[in-house]
Order: C-alpha cells, then sequence, then structure tokens
C-alpha cells in the first residue's frame, strides 16, 4: 500500500539548513554534494521554532522560504517538521506552565529538548498557530510530500496541569470512586479513595507500589500525547492534505527496553498515515549477528504497527551514532547491510540523522552524510552515494510487504504490569526478554515474523506466539479461543493468562477461557534464582530450564516433557492440548529452538527461507506476481548456501547457490 506519492525507495533525512544560514556557499554546496550522493529527500524544519518566531507572534519565513525553494530546484522531496519538540527560551521565560513538572514536583528550567508539558494550554495555543502558520504557507508546496509532527514524543508531566487531566480520564473510565476502588483492589493497605481528587500519579514521593495506578497512567501519557498530536495535525488540515507522521524514537536492544518508547505504539499508530522509526542499533558492540536479530525484531515491529504496512525509517547513523560510551564507526559494507535490512522488512524510506554535521554543540561527532571537510572524499559519503545507487533498483518493491503466517504477541500494558509487579521475579527476565528470545528461536530458522496487540487481527495467521502474557483484556482471549477454533496453533508460556487488564488475578488464576484451551489448571510458580537450574528433554536432547517453573495439573493436555529436577521433577514442562502448545518453563535458547522446530514442521508452517543452520537472516517483500528474498550475512565469515529451487538475481541471473562474506546481502526475486 502506498501513502506518498513518490516512485521511488526515499533515501535522506535530516537536514538543518538553519544551523548555517551566515554560510551561503555552504548550502549551495550542499546541493551540489547530496545529489551527487543520490539523496532524494530531506527533513527540515524539525528544530527551527526559535529561527521562525524569535519574537512572540513575530513569524520570519524567509530563510525557510529559500531553503524550500533552494531544494525543489535541485529536485529534492522534503518532509517538513512541525517544531513542537524543542521551544524557544522565551517561550518557558514567558509561559512557564509549558515547562515540564519531574515526579518530586520540580518545574524544569529551560533547557534540553521533549521539554514541554503537553497539557499546558499557552504551549498548545503557541503550537496550533505556528502550525497553522506554517500548513498555510507550505501545505500546497509542490516539493513538500509529508508532515513530520513533532519529534520523538516521550516523557511524563507531573504538573498540576496533567495531573487534573488524569484525574478526569480515570473519572471517564469508571464513573464513580467505589468503581476504581473495587477494580484497583484498593482495599490491599486501606488505600480506598473518597474523591477521584486524592488521587495523584505514582510517584516517588508517593504512591509507587499500585499497579493498576501504573497502568492508568501510562495509559493516560499515551492518550494525552496521542491528542497533543491530533491537535498539530489539527492544525495542519486547515490548510494540507498531505500524510502525517511522527517518528518513534529508539528501542534499546541491549537489553530490549521500553523505557524511551514507553507510549503504546499499537495506539499511536493508528492516527498516524504511516510509521515512522529512529534506529539507531549499537554495531559492533557485541555479536553483530545477534544485533542483527534484534534490530530486525524491532523493524518486524514497526511494519506491524499497523497491520503489516511499509513503515519509515526516519532516522539512521550513516556511521557512529552519538549518546554512547564508546561511538564506533561502523565497519566496511555494514552500511549498505544495515540500511537494506530496514528496506527488507518493509522499510520505503531509508534516513539518516544528519545530512550535514554541525560545528558545534552536543551533535557534531555524530556521523553525517556530510562531514566537517564538506567534501565527497571520505568513506561514509560514498558509502551513502552507493547505497543510494542501489535503492534505485528496488523501486519496484515500492509500498509492499512481506506475508508472514506467524505472529508475537507484544503489548505496552502488559509490559508495564508485569515490570511494575513485585513478583513473581523483580530483575532479569520479564516478557520483552521472552518475547525476544522466541523471535529469535523462530527467525533463525528462516521463518517470519509479524507482531500483534489485543487489538490486531489473527486471521491472516497460522501461529500465535504469547510470551508472557500475563494480562489482556477479555475480548482477546475470546478472540484467541475462536482462532483456535478455525485450526490456529498457539504456542504459550508461563506467566501468561493470569491477570485481566485491570490486573486481577483470575479466580482460577487463569481466564477461563484460555485454561481451557491448555487443558492444565494452574498450580503454582517458582522463581528461580540466577545460579538456580532445572532441566527438561526434549527430543534425544537435556536443556536447562531458568528463571521460571509454572507447575500445572492435566486437565486434558498431553505431556511432551518433564521436570528433571526439584520437588516437581517429573511434573508437566511441556504440553500440548489440541493445538495449543505451552511452554511452563523458562527453556534456554537451544531447547526453544528445537521444541518450535518439531511444532513448526509437524504443522507444515511455511519458511521464509531454508537456513540450514546457518547465522543468516532472511525476509522478503512481495508484490504482484513477485517476490523479493533479502538474505543477510551480519558475520565476518563467508557463508554458502544451498537454494532449494531456482532465484534469480535483480539483473535476472539464475542462482542456485548464494555465497555471501561478511557483512554482504544478497537480493533474489522469484515469480509467484
Amino acid at each position: 500500500m502506498k501513502i506518498l506519492d513518490v516512485e521511488m525507495i526515499l533515501h535522506g533525512g535530516d537536514y538543518n539548513p538553519d544551523q548555517w544560514k551566515d554560510y551561503p556557499e555552504i548550502l549551495e554546496q550542499d546541493m551540489r554534494l547530496l545529489k551527487a550522493a543520490n539523496i532524494n529527500f530531506v527533513s527540515i524544519n524539525i528544530f527551527s521554532w526559535i529561527q521562525l518566531e524569535r519574537e512572540e507572534g513575530i513569524y520570519t519565513f524567509d530563510w525557510l522560504d529559500q531553503t524550500i525553494n533552494r531544494l525543489h530546484e535541485h529536485g529534492f522531496k522534503i518532509v517538513l517538521a512541525t517544531p513542537s519538540g524543542s521551544k524557544p527560551a522565551w517561550l518557558t521565560r514567558r509561559y512557564p506552565d509549558s515547562a515540564r513538572v519531574d515526579a518530586y514536583g520540580r518545574r524544569a528550567y529551560h533547557g534540553n529538548r521533549h521539554n514541554h508539558c503537553m497539557t499546558s494550554p499557552s504551549y498548545r495555543e503557541k503550537v496550533f498557530a505556528l502550525d497553522s502558520a506554517l500548513a498555510k504557507r507550505y501545505g500546497e508546496h509542490p516539493a513538500v510530500m509529508l508532515w513530520h509532527i513533532s519529534n520523538e514524543f516521550s516523557g511524563f508531566c507531573y504538573c498540576d496541569l496533567c495531573q487534573a487531566k488524569f484525574r478526569n480520564f480515570l473519572q471517564e473510565k469508571y464513573q464513580t470512586i467505589e468503581t476504581l476502588n473495587q477494580r484497583w483492589w484498593n482495599a490491599f493497605w486501606s488505600h480506598d479513595f473518597t474523591s477521584f481528587e486524592e488521587i495523584h500519579p505514582p510517584m516517588p514521593i508517593g504512591e509507587q507500589n499500585s499497579v493498576p495506578l501504573e497502568l492508568d497512567w501510562h495509559r493516560f501519557t499515551t492518550e494525552n500525547t496521542i491528542d497533543f498530536y491530533k491537535e498539530e495535525v489539527r492544525a495542519i488540515r486547515q490548510y494540507s492534505t498531505l500524510p502525517t507522521t511522527t517518528n518513534f524514537p529508539p528501542i534499546s536492544t541491549e537489553p530490549l527496553s521500553l523505557d524511551l518508547l514507553h507510549l503504546d505504539c499499537f495506539a499511536f499508530a493508528k492516527h498516524l498515515d504511516m510509521v515512522a522509526y529512529d534506529s539507531y542499533p549499537q554495531w559492533h558492540s557485541g555479536d553483530d549477528y545477534q544485533i542483527g536479530l534484534n534490530t530486525s525484531m524491532l523493524y518486524d515491529l514497526m511494519r506491524s504497527l499497523k497491520g503489516n504496512r511499509p513503515f519509515l525509517l526516519m532516522e539512521s547513523a550513516p556511521s557512529a551514532a552519538n549518546w554512547r560510551n564508546a561511538c564506533k564507526l561502523k565497519r566496511p559494507k555494514m552500511h549498505a547491510l544495515s540500511s537494506i535490512q530496514a528496506v527488507a522488512h518493509g522499510a520505503d524510506m531509508v534516513g539518516y540523522f544528519q545530512m550535514r554535521k554541525g560545528r558545534g554543540q552536543t551533535e557534531k561527532f555524530h556521523s553525517a552524510v556530510l562531514d566537517h571537510d564538506s567534501t565527497d572524499d571520505n568513506r561514509v559519503y560514498q558509502d551513502v552515494k552507493a547505497l543510494g545507487a542501489s535503492l534505485k533498483d528496488l523501486a519496484p518493491i515500492l509500498g509492499s510487504t512481506p506475508k508472514h503466517s506467524i505472529a508475537i504477541y507484544l503489548d505496552w500494558s502488559n509490559h508495564v504490569a508485569i515490570r511494575a509487579n513485585k513478583g513473581p521475579r523483580m530483575v532479569g527476565v520479564g516478557d520483552l526478554d521472552t518475547i525476544q528470545m522466541y523471535y529469535k528461536a523462530i527467525v533463525s530458522q528462516g521463518y517470519g515474523v509479524d507482531f500483534v496487540n489485543y487489538d490486531s487481527s489473527l486471521d491472516r495467521y497460522k501461529v500465535i506466539v504469547l510470551p508472557m502474557v500475563y494480562s489482556a483484556p477479555d475480548a482477546f482471549w475470546q478472540k484467541l479461543h475462536l482462532f483456535k477454533e478455525k485450526g490456529g496453533i498457539i504456542l504459550s508460556t508461563y506467566m501468561s493468562g493470569y491477570a485481566n487488564d485491570d490486573d486481577l488475578i483470575y479466580p482460577r488464576s487463569r481466564h477461563p477461557l484460555f485454561e481451557a484451551s491448555l487443558g492444565l489448571v494452574y498450580h503454582e510458580l517458582d522463581a528461580l534464582e540466577e545460579a538456580d537450574k532445572n532441566s527438561t528433554v526434549i527430543g534425544d536432547n537435556c536443556y536447562a530450564v531458568e528463571h521460571f517453573c509454572e507447575l500445572n495439573k492435566l486437565a486434558g493436555a498431553e505431556v511432551m516433557s518433564r521436570y528433571q529436577a526439584d520437588f516437581y521433577q517429573g511434573e508437566p514442562c511441556i504440553t500440548h492440548h489440541q493445538g495449543h502448545y505451552h511452554v511452563a518453563g523458562g527453556l534456554v535458547e537451544a531447547g526453544l529452538t528445537e521444541l518450535i522446530h518439531a511444532i513448526f514442521t509437524k504443522h507444515h508452517i511455511e519458511k521464509t527461507l531454508e537456513l540450514a543452520g546457518l547465522p543468516l537472516i532472511a525476509t522478503h517483500r512481495e508484490i504482484a506476481n513477485h517476490r523479493y528474498l533479502f538474505i543477510m550475512n551480519f558475520t565476518q565469515q563467508e557463508h554458502a548456501l544451498p537454494l532449494q529451487k531456482t532465484h534469480y538475481t535483480l539483473d535476472n541471473q539464475a542462482i542456485n547457490l548464494v555465497r555471501l562474506t561478511g557483512f554482504a546481502y544478497i537480493i533474489l526475486k522469484e515469480n509467484r
């Protein structure tokens, strides 16, 4: 599905001519060098508010007029940002309510970025006015193709305005304080409220042990941020019908963390015309194959947020990225490989931060297409140029996506609930680690994966994987029940189905539909110390079990393997019941890989590609009658992979054996 009115994979990124207004010769030089580097778009105006409105209510668009016209004259498409991600100092001084308040009740001084209160009426008013002026002036400019709303939405605000709005959110949701008390189980610790006015967000100077409070605070923050985004879009829509998006901030994978991206992206994505994501993997900080798998997982997630649609890689680093203990350069060939990886998983754009390195301030060491030397005579520039040439050959895949029969469940509220609880295990493995391990065990064997949450359609899938789905809305279990009735396969883990979406445990410790599907009755859950290990046998091999051992009694399920140690030796560890497989213990990745191979083989689940045990990553995109296959080698060793049928290179050369040197990739085509 194509949203943008373009006929090529977009290649470009953040460009900050406002930092170079006093250097017209540099701005002219940029046009020549960027064009020669096969750049076809730029994102502008992201942090330019002070350049547009140095005095309140007086807009100066001359430099932006010149920038947009210059870019248009040289054939560049433009992603035009609203600059609300970083407000000018005069606004903070004149309207103190625009600054955020932290969890200790302290209002921030001016500084940094993403520092505004999204509830502040004065801030919303100033943003709406500036956005309206931008849309009126540039909303129909032929070079502008997309609106980039603000930048990397994130963070919480605890000011009185946000707290009052949070209380309104709660009152609308629960109607009465008695209902809230019941659903939050507030008789515990004498925590019943007598008025909504008594409720504050979770704070270190107040309540920090209420899971339902934490859940609703995160839900409110997502809803309030979406409301802020929609207000910006409303300003744009007065004068422009162009698509809108915002760029989700990067997700850390070492370990996997949603601390920066704490907003519910499935909920947010409903309001975006296209999902956009900023990706900054720490290449060469460890095993690049593992980093590659983690990065593939995040791209699959971004593509899945709107139901398997192409996304935009809005930002990435041409080489070294800032904000690291060690900002390592991308090794030769890694730039092309890591950029193609995003395209392989559904990106219709490869965007960078940044087009040109600034001379001062925080990100002057962050890599760029144009370095401080302002020449084309350096490795990064040549890597970017070569990639841009390669992307031109991929125009036919624009708007396409892969088609997968496997989906993994991931939900922000489930994650918050598990993290906020004070047991059964407060450190180490959580839902994200489990998701990560199951993803790797599946994708490393050549299967493709989508992600779903409670609101997603399950109709196109054959397998749904439920890693630590501790809590979910009742409607999801109804949907899963229908999925299984139609012949779907379920693979679930320990600590799934225990609680409703208010974090109340079900009377028998599992949702009744889920319990019936499992053919098991829950008894206990043993959380293990890091040094503790159990084990279980799969096929001819014995594998360690760590972190969790769930104890269940059979109620129709068949035992596939049993625990080998401790007082529950001989109790079921892995079971099967009418197409529902349950892994009750924390099986290590090697054991999980063997188990998944056996289950998926039994049920004839189709692979993207048979990888023959090699450390390669394969995915595909399908359009019309063609399937484009991407095979990527994130190791430094050469690997040879026999193909099970003939494929064709992009220049129509038949191929039956793929030989990939270190950090190399190949794109193949086959008719469907």
